[in-house]
């Protein structure tokens, strides 16, 4: 088939070859993803929960023989009532714990809600992170459950982040201080790029 004279000339294809830009060499940043997120555990009152019981128990023996010296019924009562209030102000505690904050860690940030009708929210940036820690109590080191400690003291809002009464705070300690070396890996690998 013979060209006609209104088609353009045919142009022999070129490669374009595009110059290494500086952009090109350098690591993209990762997307933010969640690595974990929760509330301070019920399991970390477990200690106080086995002194309320013990205390308890104390105050109904003690009720019991008192009634049965003097012939009445109310120090009976008053153990009753002692150890009613005690479990209901625990329940209290517990639930306000529980419903008070929550914690998500990505692998960039620390974000911190708390409040259950006047709500906060604060985050922290892993690359401030200086150090991390783990603090067991006996029933807790049981139970898989403590408070994480994190450093960060540029961060002048809060230099001392506590996630407190989680379960599994190893891991937790783990994940943060893993994707804090990740930043500060990557962070370095751009610097000498440049």
């Amino acid at each position: 088939m013979a060209d006609s004279p209104s088609d353009p000339p045919a142009e022999p294809l070129k490669e374009k070859i595009a110059a290494p830009s500086r952009e090109a060499s350098q690591p993209a940043p990762p997307e933010e993803r969640e690595l974990w997120s929760g509330r301070g555990s019920a399991k970390f009152f477990a200690g106080r929960w086995a002194a309320l019981l013990a205390i308890s128990i104390l105050l109904l023996i003690g009720g019991f023989a008192l009634g049965g010296a003097i012939d009445a019924n109310w120090p009976i009562l008053a153990g009753l009532g002692l150890a009613a209030v005690g479990v209901a102000s625990m329940l209290g505690k517990v639930g306000h714990f529980v419903l008070i904050r929550r914690y998500r860690l990505t692998n960039q940030r620390l974000f911190i809600d708390e409040g259950i009708l006047v709500a906060t929210k604060s985050q922290c940036d892993l690359i401030r992170v200086n150090d991390v820690s783990v603090t067991k109590t006996l029933t807790g080191r049981l139970l898989d459950v403590g408070t994480v400690t994190v450093d960060c003291p540029s961060d002048t809002s809060s230099p001392k982040i506590l996630i407190l009464g989680v379960t599994g705070p190893d891991q937790i300690a783990e994940h943060i201080h893993r994707e804090m070396r990740a930043i500060r890996d990557r962070k370095s690998l751009v610097m000498e790029a440049t």
